[in-house]
C-alpha cells in the first residue's frame, strides 16, 4: 500500500501541472519513504514540505544560480573581497558564480576545478558539495560523482531525499514536530522558515484527512 497516494500529492503541489507531477513523482517519493522510515504523519509532513520549499514541488530540480549582484552579494558576501568582485563574478554567468562560492567546502575543490558548478544543487533537496555526492553515492550504490544530474530523476532523487533527511536525525525531529531544526539540517541555514512551517501544517492536513 503506498504511503501517499496521487491526489494527496496533487493538492500538496498545488500548480497547473499538479496531477502531472504528482502521478511522476508519487510511486517514487512513496518507496523512497518506506525505505526509510519515513511513515508516520509528522515524518511525512515535514519531509514533503521540505522536497516543496527545495525544489518548488519538482519545478526546479537543479541550482541554476543566475544571481543579480546584488543578491548573491546579499546571499554570498563573505566569498567576495568586495562587491566589484561580485559583480564581476556574476557578469560571467551563474557557472563562474557556483565555482566561486562553493570553492573549498564540502569536499569541493578550488574554484578553478569546477566541483562548484558539478556539485551544485541537484534534487528535490537541492543536495550540494562533492562530500555529500560521495556519501550518498557509497550508501545507495548509485554513480553520483561521475554523473551528479541523475539526482533530478523520481526514484533516485527520492531515495537521495530520503537517505538524507533519515541520515541527519530529521525523523527523530519530526516525531516532535521540530520543523525549524529539521529546516537547518536541509538547507544548512534559516532560508525560508516561514513558509516551510506553513507548507509542513498544509501537507498534514492533507495527509490526516483520511
Amino acid at each position: 500500500m503506498s504511503l501517499i497516494t496521487v491526489e494527496q500529492l496533487a493538492a500538496m503541489i498545488q500548480s497547473n501541472k499538479a496531477d502531472s507531477l504528482a502521478a511522476l513523482w508519487c510511486d517514487s517519493l512513496s518507496s523512497a519513504m518506506e525505505e526509510y522510515e519515513i511513515n508516520t504523519v509528522r515524518r511525512m509532513s515535514i519531509f514533503l514540505s521540505q522536497a516543496g520549499h527545495e525544489c518548488r514541488w519538482f519545478s526546479k530540480l537543479e541550482e541554476d544560480l543566475h544571481y543579480k549582484p546584488k543578491t548573491a552579494f546579499r546571499v554570498f558576501r563573505r566569498h567576495f573581497t568586495n562587491y566589484a568582485d561580485c559583480v564581476s563574478i556574476c557578469s560571467k554567468g551563474p557557472q563562474a558564480l557556483a565555482n566561486r562560492v562553493y570553492a573549498n567546502r564540502m569536499g569541493n575543490g578550488d574554484e578553478s576545478s569546477g566541483d562548484g558548478w558539478k556539485f551544485r544543487g541537484e534534487g528535490i533537496f537541492q543536495i550540494t558539495g562533492e562530500n555529500n555526492f560521495l556519501e550518498i553515492q557509497e550508501k545507495l550504490g548509485i554513480d553520483l560523482i561521475s554523473n551528479p544530474s541523475v539526482a533530478k530523476q523520481p526514484e533516485i532523487g527520492s531515495r537521495m531525499a530520503a537517505y538524507f533527511f533519515s541520515s541527519r536525525g530529521c525523523k527523530e525531529l519530526s516525531d516532535v514536530w521540530d520543523v525549524d531544526s529539521v529546516s537547518r539540517k536541509v538547507n544548512g541555514g534559516d532560508n525560508g522558515l516561514i513558509e516551510r512551517r506553513h507548507l509542513a501544517d498544509m501537507v498534514a492536513v492533507i495527509l490526516d484527512e483520511d
